[in-house]
């Protein structure tokens, strides 16, 4: 990923119990700080918890000095995934559904609502465990594998809702952790691009969209294109329990982790109860993928350019499973669509 122009985050207090004055401020610059929103209890239980998965399985060791030292070890296939089994393991803990349901964080979301919260069933699969980017310095700029590219959650679900990312450990600048773009959730949808089933996100300048365009990278969504204008990227150094709620059209990215820790973070989404949600909202992010990766594998069984399947694939995600066609038959539909 290319360099990033650092300046830090803005924090509001957890107590703020004004709608007016937390909605309006989510409006003008995309995001709201909290520090210490989590209840600092089930925090260290889920750390201790998925501690302890991660020292069982070999990927981190028990350093007295070091929290989550770095073993080594790296995953072997889906391991670690939502649908793999460690990662089923972490996803079924209830000190996990303990933070993702947390009274302080409820509390808070629910002066920002200005009404109920509705907690996606897929976030009890959307911890994060980054680990260290060994990539060296001169290739870093072609590699995409460590961390999540910049990207607006708002492409991948088109509806009213907030991601709320929070620090599960302290994270400082050599840890890495999230950035967000300033105000970019007032630019409108950005292009999103893949290359086959490698999702590569936004480019993040003209340079970066010529470089992904060479490897055979389609556009499949969004109408902002990249440009060079100077961006201003946000983070702070993050204490465990820190929340950072955001618009879904802020652009946002993970940053690489440098240290030798292994970094362990959540993303969770949730909206009002009662307003439009997406498909994705009822289910497990394994179940999720199931169709995702079934979909691609029949596109990919067809006679038809990359491209094409890539933006057929597109639509699939956003609709989801039919209820009334068979997977072949409403692959076909979607790419007689884009074609």
């Amino acid at each position: 990923m290319v360099d990033l122009s650092l300046a830090p985050l803005q924090a509001v207090e957890a107590s703020t119990g004004d709608h007016s004055a937390l909605s309006q401020r989510l409006q003008a610059e995309g995001y709201l700080f909290v520090r210490g929103l989590i209840d600092r209890d089930n925090l260290g239980r889920v750390r201790s918890e998925i501690g302890r998965l991660l020292i069982r399985h070999g990927f981190a060791v028990d350093d007295p000095r070091l929290e989550l030292k770095w073993s080594g070890r790296m995953p072997e296939s889906d391991e670690l995934t939502p649908s793999g089994p460690i990662g089923r393991m972490i996803g079924d803990l209830p000190s996990l559904t303990e933070v993702i349901h947390d009274r302080g964080l409820f509390r808070f979301l629910e002066v920002l609502f200005d009404g109920e919260v509705f907690s996606w069933v897929e976030n009890a699969d959307r911890v994060r465990i980054v680990f260290q980017d060994l990539t060296p310095a001169k290739t870093r700029g072609q590699h995409f594998d460590y961390v999540t590219p910049a990207h607006q959650d708002g492409y991948h679900f088109r509806v009213a809702f907030v991601t709320c990312w929070v620090a599960l450990m302290d994270i400082d600048r050599t840890t890495g952790g999230l950035a967000i773009c300033k105000r970019s959730h007032r630019e409108g949808m950005h292009q999103h691009w893949y290359r086959g089933s490698h999702y590569l996100g936004i480019p993040q300048n003209a340079d970066q969209a010529r470089e992904m365009a060479r490897m055979g990278a389609v556009p499949v969504a969004g109408e902002a294109v990249p440009d060079d204008s100077p961006k201003t990227w946000l983070r702070s150094d993050y204490r465990a329990g820190d929340v950072l709620i955001f618009h879904p059209h802020m652009i946002h990215c993970g940053l690489p982790n440098r240290s030798p820790q292994l970094r362990v973070s959540a993303d969770f989404r949730y909206q009002r109860r009662g307003d439009p949600t997406v498909w994705q909202s009822g289910h497990r992010l394994f179940e999720c993928h199931k169709f995702l990766d079934a979909a691609r594998t029949c596109l990919e069984g067809m006679d038809i350019e990359q491209g094409v399947a890539d933006r057929a694939w597109e639509l699939m995600r956003r609709h989801g499973p039919s209820p009334e066609m068979d997977l072949p038959t409403q692959a076909r539909q979607m790419v007689d669509r884009v074609a």
